[in-house]
This record gives structure tokens, C-alpha cells and sequence, in this order.
């Protein structure tokens, strides 16, 4: 049997998500930055670095869904740029500077987003799962193009 030992309580709690957070990825670029997605229709970034007060957390708030916020994923390529996927079919691309602005969204698949990944070495290739039994394979370089020349 195994066994299972807290070893101490959580550092801080999050709140801000009006309804059930599903998903939660760390930012492989900028230390202590957290991207989750809830069941309010929207994805949050939120800062979890020791200094930040419980009130200042928060950084952004992603909303431009109108269903279930289940796939989160960030860029590895710009510490900024992040994607969501939802139930309500649609993949998103995010900037999350400055409160967070949507560059991009596309409404490929019929029903539920569960899953979102870039490819390791072309860092504007992703691929997304979904409950229409279709994996697809899309890039988000052309909405980008504007935001990484500037």
C-alpha cells in the first residue's frame, strides 16, 4: 500500500474564478506565473512570486469565451503568449500583457476543447484535442506576425 504524507499547508491559496477551475499550467518562461481555466468562461495568469499581496495575484483575466475554459497551455517560444481552448469549440490566443488582449481565435472544432500543445521544435505549430474525435494540428504564426515584428 502506499501512503501519502502533506508535508506542509499550501504557501497561498488563489481566488478569483466564480465557478470550478479544471486547469492550471506553469509558465516555462517566467518564473512563478500560473495560467488556469474554469468553468466561468474565462482563463486567469496569475502571479505567485513571494513578494506579490494576495490582492495583486491576478495579472489578467482572459475572457472572450462563451463556455467552459478546459485547455490552457503557454508559448514557449514568447512569455507572454498564451492559448485556451473551450467547450464552447473555440481555440484562443492570448497576450497577457497589460491585463491581457485577445490576438486570435478559431472555431475549428465542433464541440469541447480538452487539450493544447506546441510542437518542441516550432514553437507556432499547435495541437488540439477534442470531444469531436478530431486531433488538429494548426498555427498561430499568421496572427502573430503583426505583434512579433512590432
Amino acid at each position: 500500500t502506499a501512503r501519502v504524507r502533506v508535508v506542509e499547508p499550501p504557501a497561498f491559496v488563489l481566488f478569483g474564478h466564480s465557478a470550478r477551475a479544471f486547469s492550471v499550467v506553469w509558465s516555462p518562461l517566467v518564473r512563478d506565473r500560473l495560467l488556469s481555466g474554469s468553468d466561468d468562461r474565462t482563463a486567469r495568469v496569475w502571479d505567485v512570486s513571494a513578494g506579490a499581496s494576495s490582492a495583486d495575484r491576478c495579472d489578467a483575466v482572459l475572457r472572450g469565451h462563451s463556455a467552459h475554459v478546459r485547455a490552457v497551455h503557454w508559448s514557449a517560444e514568447l512569455p507572454w503568449l498564451a492559448l485556451t481552448g473551450g467547450w464552447d469549440g473555440q481555440l484562443a490566443v492570448w497576450d497577457v500583457r497589460g491585463g491581457g488582449q485577445l490576438l486570435c481565435s478559431r472555431f475549428e472544432h465542433t464541440v469541447d476543447v480538452y487539450a493544447i500543445s506546441s510542437h518542441a521544435l516550432r514553437p507556432f505549430v499547435f495541437v488540439s484535442t477534442s470531444r469531436d474525435n478530431t486531433v488538429r494540428v494548426w498555427s498561430a504564426a499568421d496572427a502573430l506576425q503583426p505583434t512579433v515584428a512590432a
